[in-house]
């Protein structure tokens, strides 16, 4: 049962995810600090679409200050290199939260590791005590496909008092829902 959501006015499935994570962007009034868990994996433009290519869209925003980009798989960094905007000082790469010892009140939060319902709650959980008062969590394949990834992680957002908006395959979450 998906509590609490609604569908992102005029935000249907047509729009790619490049351009849903440019919209989630574009909600904030100022340069934002962003935490993504699942980096940028192929480089091919065959991947751009499914991808997102999240990397590169938080990257290229004129209105994101400061991006952590945690992935696990450190072939990814060899992806990375082969982008030039990939490799600015305002992207911090790790491969674990835990390595980010001193970080930022994160604004955004962006997950889209691993398939699995129970990771995402933990990926959520190891940096909820670092979210901004007006954080947004958006977590990509949770409506397409299997869904899994969302199975647990909306309806607890949605129970702890979060706002939980569907755009395309992505869930939207809005800290106390004045987003």
């Amino acid at each position: 049962m998906r509590v609490g959501w609604t569908e992102g006015i005029g935000m249907g499935g047509s729009m790619t995810k490049a351009e849903i994570i440019n919209s989630v962007i574009g909600r904030f009034d100022r340069p934002i600090c962003v935490l993504e868990i699942g980096r940028i994996r192929a480089a091919d433009h065959a991947h751009e679409r499914g991808d997102g290519w999240s990397t590169l869209q938080f990257a290229r925003s004129d209105n994101v200050r400061l991006l952590y980009s945690v992935d696990n798989d450190p072939e990814t960094l060899k992806v990375c290199a082969t982008f030039p905007v990939l490799r600015g000082d305002k992207i911090v790469y790790s491969t674990s939260v835990k390595e980010l010892e001193e970080i930022e009140p994160i604004d955004l939060l962006y997950l889209d590791a691993e398939n699995d319902a129970e990771a995402t709650v933990v990926h959520f959980r190891s940096m909820e005590n670092s979210l901004s008062d007006d954080a947004i969590i958006l977590i990509d394949d949770v409506y397409e496909g299997s869904g899994e990834k969302g199975d647990l992680i909306v309806p607890l957002l949605a129970y702890e008092g979060w706002t939980i908006e569907r755009m395309g395959p992505m869930a939207i979450a809005i800290k106390g829902g004045d987003g």
